[in-house]
């Protein structure tokens, strides 16, 4: 394992995100509230329709669209297999899994400010390999890593999932989507016959006619020198049965095909429920009703979060150029975070509720009408409170008049002597 490290500013980089971050929990508090109208809307439609299945012999034509509730035996049509290494038989689905011994970077971020007051971010790159799905593109690392941190596979092997032609449950095709509700076989509780002229063929073309060391174990092919100590490069190919089962279903008539529950307009988000245990079809829905209602609150929590935290980002532009004021700077940094706290969720809650006015106008008046209220109210409570007073009069000298003289005893008063 290997570690470099690397130095530098990190304040510029988040000074850069803030508007995009701000743009970002805005289109991501405007995408959640039309999708979550779009999910009520289908669970509405799909409880409406809701059918309890008795005879489920023949399709009813009636039932078309509708969400049906069943319990059965979901049967293969025809036999499966694998198209490259021939391995199946009576199952529902086929499933060939790749993994790949490869290295993987991992980073390690500590910020820190310096003595300039300037916030730096130290970043350091260690790799291990590790078993992952997916091959790891070394060229891609960040941090210009050394050579010998190259990944590569053995041989050219991908992941494929095979069906069994008309597998179905009761009169009904079982769409892909069901069967891959089904629980697979535990790993190595089916033999695969390796002698077949299908698999031989397959190793042979795999491991480049014996070039490449393969090993069997189980229902898992190894590529390389030693299964019980990998390195890199090493793959391995494991596969898993679906086999027929009774189960619990929620899925929807389309045709002569069973498939979770899709809106007619077409948006992607499905319904349906395939369970080896009975259940109740209302608690079904109710459920999933609850856990979209907890990814509503979680996705508006945090594109308010991004709203307020891209303000923030926006203000560092500001407080960088008090921050070496030893008073101002840390006072003026606390008032633009409370700023942007306020400033966030009034953009936040507007964003809500322009939202609404498309998916549900009459919230959506309501919402906007109260922030207007809130804020112009706010505004006149504070001028009500502190009043401006108008600047004061500018005071004109008072015109000196000469004062008469009087005579003794109140005497009329004394003429000037003439001259």
């Amino acid at each position: 394992m290997a570690r470099l490290q690397f130095t530098g500013h990190s304040s510029w980089v988040g000074k850069t995100l803030g508007l995009p971050l701000l743009l970002a929990g805005i289109a991501l508090l405007v995408w959640n509230e039309y999708h979550q109208m779009r999910v009520t809307r289908l669970y509405d439609k799909a409880e409406a329709s809701l059918t309890v299945l008795d005879d489920s012999t023949r399709v009813n034509p009636d039932y078309e669209g509708r969400l049906l509730y069943l319990n059965g035996w979901a049967h293969m049509g025809d036999t499966v297999a694998d198209p490259l290494y021939g391995v199946g038989g009576r199952f529902l689905a086929v499933d060939r899994q790749l993994q790949y011994y490869h290295w993987v970077q991992h980073q390690q971020r500590d910020e820190y400010i310096d003595r300039d007051g300037q916030k730096r971010a130290e970043v350091s790159y260690y790799y291990q390999p590790e078993w992952v799905d997916k091959p790891v593109d070394s060229e891609k690392f960040a941090g210009n890593a050394p050579e010998q941190y190259h990944n590569f596979a053995l041989t050219e092997v991908t992941s494929h999932k095979t069906y069994s032609a008309g597998a179905h449950m009761a009169s009904l095709e079982l769409h892909h989507d069901l069967i891959d509700s089904v629980p697979a076989t535990a790993p190595g509780s089916v033999y695969i016959d390796t002698h077949t002229p299908a698999f031989e063929a397959a190793l042979d073309s795999t491991t480049h006619h014996g070039t490449v060391v393969c090993h069997l174990l189980g229902d898992t092919i190894y590529y390389g020198d030693d299964p019980y100590q990998a390195h890199v490069g090493d793959m391995r190919v494991i596969f898993s049965f679906y086999p027929e089962c009774h189960a619990w279903v929620l899925a929807q008539q389309h045709g002569q095909q069973l498939r979770p529950y899709q809106d007619s307009d077409g948006y992607w988000f499905s319904f349906s429920r395939f369970s080896q245990e009975v259940f109740e079809p209302h608690d079904a829905l109710a459920q999933d009703r609850w856990g979209q209602k907890m990814l509503r609150w979680t996705l508006r929590i945090l594109g308010w979060l991004m709203i307020v935290w891209g303000i923030r980002q926006l203000f560092e532009w500001f407080v960088g150029l008090l921050r070496r004021i030893p008073i101002l700077g840390p006072v003026f940094k606390m008032g633009l975070a409370a700023v942007a706290w306020v400033a966030g969720t009034l953009i936040a809650l507007l964003t809500i509720g322009v939202s609404f006015l498309a998916v549900r106008p009459l919230l959506g008046i309501g919402i906007v009408a109260t922030l207007v209220v809130v804020v112009v109210g706010g505004s006149w409570l504070y001028r009500r409170s502190h009043p401006v007073l108008p600047p004061p009069l500018p005071q004109q000298p008072m015109p000196q008049q000469p004062m008469p003289q009087q005579g003794l005893h109140g005497s009329a008063p004394t003429p000037p002597p003439l001259p």
